[in-house]
């Protein structure tokens, strides 16, 4: 027993320790490779970050294009109801485009609008917004085609407010066309 206990201790004592460089060395690899990885993490975060805005925007633009379509589609020609509308038309460019005034298939005036970044939606003078607060609608076009079936060409830019890397910005653009025929 005394002989593998003094072999023993005989081994313990001729291993050779870690030098210095050893350890600048293994701390250097360390750093590097957890530096990598926090950095791949952060570009993953990232992308998520603007997948989901992108998502949002897509999502409150289809919806306010969903709203608009189908009072769009049901517009009739006006007969005076709308102040802003052109007489005998179904649709009628407010400020060079930038609004829209119709008679909806309810008889009421109904003008489509961007206020503050937000689009808004007058119906015989009551308000209501179409966007939530959440996303910034940068322009609003309306184009009209007043042929033998009118048409409105909508093009909405909207964003999701936040720092420059952060920011989506996307643009969609449709076309509705109104079941009355002149």
């Amino acid at each position: 027993m005394k002989m593998i206990y003094k072999k023993l201790i005989k081994t313990i004592n001729n291993q050779k320790g870690f030098s210095l460089l050893e350890m600048v060395v293994a701390v250097g690899l360390f750093s590097v490779t957890i530096l990598a990885a926090s950095g791949i993490f952060q570009l993953v975060v990232n992308g998520q970050r603007s997948a989901v805005g992108a998502q949002n925007i897509q999502e409150s633009l289809r919806y306010v294009f969903e709203v608009m379509s189908k009072e769009l589609r049901d517009a009739q020609q006006d007969d005076g109801v709308c102040e802003y509308a052109e007489d005998n038309e179904v649709y009628s460019a407010v400020n060079g485009g930038e609004g829209l005034a119709f008679k909806s298939k309810d008889g009421e005036c109904v003008v489509y609008f961007l206020e503050d970044g937000r689009i808004e939606a007058s119906r015989d003078g009551e308000i209501n917004y179409l966007t939530p607060q959440k996303i910034l609608i940068s322009s609003l076009n309306f184009t009209v085609d007043a042929s033998s079936q009118p048409r409105v060409t909508m093009i909405i830019s909207g964003s999701i407010p936040g720092k420059d890397q952060d920011r989506d910005e996307m643009r969609i653009e449709t076309t509705v066309s109104s079941r009355y025929y002149k």
